[in-house]
């Protein structure tokens, strides 16, 4: 019993794993890339202590997995300046929408920000749809 209602607890034996090979006192025979895909593509080191634990022998090396070398790779670094810079008031507007946590009185759940790179100037929108965006953006440019 906890302040918020029942903690429920099994304890499990397992018997047998999905191929239906018996698992405990047996030693299962796997390959050690089909295992490192099947518990997620861990490390070498954490693959092997928790093959160990599990008492299953793997067989053959491991490989290069390429799901692990797409993770691991680092994306190219943006250009955090713009070399092209406007010096037209609104020539150049960015946007910007994103969820808001709550829905806001008035039903919005999403805001959308305004920026004009010339002048600096933002204006500030809140929209119940991101399907407004358009229409939202239309109406601003209009004016």
């Amino acid at each position: 019993m906890t302040e918020n209602g029942h903690l429920v607890g099994i304890k499990m034996h397992p018997t047998e794993n999905e191929s239906g090979l018996l698992l405990g006192e047996r030693q299962l025979k796997m390959g050690i890339n089909i295992f490192h895909t099947t518990i997620g593509h861990p490390g070498e080191k954490f693959l092997r202590q928790t093959a160990q634990f599990l008492n299953i022998e793997l067989i053959g090396k491991l490989n290069v997995c390429k799901d692990c070398a797409i993770g691991k790779a680092r994306q190219k670094n943006l250009n955090k300046e713009n070399k092209n810079k406007s010096s037209i008031a609104g020539e150049q507007i960015y946007l910007d929408i994103s969820s808001i946590q709550q829905t806001s009185f008035g039903g919005a759940q999403y805001w959308l920000l305004i920026v004009d790179e010339s002048t600096k100037m933002k204006w500030s929108y809140f929209l119940k749809q991101q399907s407004e965006l358009y229409n939202t953006f239309i109406e601003f440019y209009k004016n």
